[in-house]
C-alpha cells in the first residue's frame, strides 16, 4: 500500500496480492516473478503470515486484486487460502470485486470453476494477443486458440476482462527498433474482434 497517497477515510481502498510465479518469464514484463516453481507450497503459508503483520489503516475496501506472475499456478484451495485471510484480517465490503489473473497457458474449465466457487467474481485472462505470432514474439506459454478456448471456458457467473498488447514495436525487443522488423504495431482489429465474436 502506497501510505503517501492513501484515500481519505470514507473513500474504499483495493488490496493487490503479488502471486510472483511463472513457467516462464516473458520479456517483455516488469513486473518481478520467478519460475521457481518448487517455492510454491511455502509461498502461502509465508504470505498469509505476511497478512497478519499488515496494519489495515483504511476503514474499507472494496477490491481485492491477485495478480502477478501468474496466479493460476495455484490451485483453487490455495486462492481460497488467500481469500479467506484477506477477508478475515481486512474490512472487506460485501461486495467486493475479487479479481484473479489467468494465464491461457495454465487454466483448465474445472479451475475456473473452483475460482468462483471460492469466490472469485472478476477473471483476467492474460492474452496480450490473438494472433499466434505476436504471442510468439512476445515469449507466451500458449496460443491463439487456447486464448479463444480460455474465454469460452470462462463463461459464468464471474465477469471476465482481457490484457491486450496494442503496440509491441520496440518495448518487447528494442534491439528491433529501427532495424527494418516490425516497423509498424501489428493490426489492432483482430485482437478487439475475435473476443467478441
Amino acid at each position: 500500500m502506497d501510505r503517501s497517497k492513501s484515500p481519505e477515510p470514507h473513500e474504499p481502498a483495493g488490496i493487490y496480492v503479488h502471486i510472483p510465479f511463472c513457467k516462464r518469464k516473458c520479456p517483455y514484463c516488469d513486473f518481478y516473478s520467478i519460475t521457481a516453481l518448487d517455492l510454491m507450497q511455502r509461498f502461502v503459508p509465508a504470505l498469509k503470515q505476511e497478512m497478519t503483520l499488515a496494519v489495515a489503516e483504511l476503514s474499507r475496501f472494496d477490491t481485492v486484486y491477485i495478480g502477478g506472475g501468474t496466479p493460476s499456478l495455484l490451485k483453487a484451495a490455495r486462492i481460497d487460502e488467500i481469500i479467506d485471510t484477506v477477508q478475515r484480517l481486512f474490512p472487506i465490503m460485501p461486495a467486493a470485486e475479487i479479481t484473479i489473473e489467468v494465464n491461457p497457458g495454465t487454466v483448465t474449465a474445472a479451475e475456473l470453476k473452483d475460482y468462483r466457487n471460492v469466490g472469485v467474481n472478476r477473471i483476467n485472462i492474460g492474452v496480450q494477443s490473438f494472433q499466434d505470432k505476436n504471442l510468439k514474439f512476445l515469449g507466451r506459454i500458449h496460443t491463439a486458440h487456447e486464448a479463444l478456448k480460455a474465454f469460452k471456458m470462462a463463461v459464468g457467473p464471474a465477469l471476465i476482462i482481457s490484457a491486450l498488447i496494442s503496440s509491441m514495436q520496440s518495448r518487447a525487443r528494442p534491439e528491433l527498433h529501427g532495424s527494418g522488423i516490425w516497423k509498424r504495431p501489428s493490426p489492432w482489429s483482430p485482437n478487439i474482434s475475435r473476443p467478441i465474436r
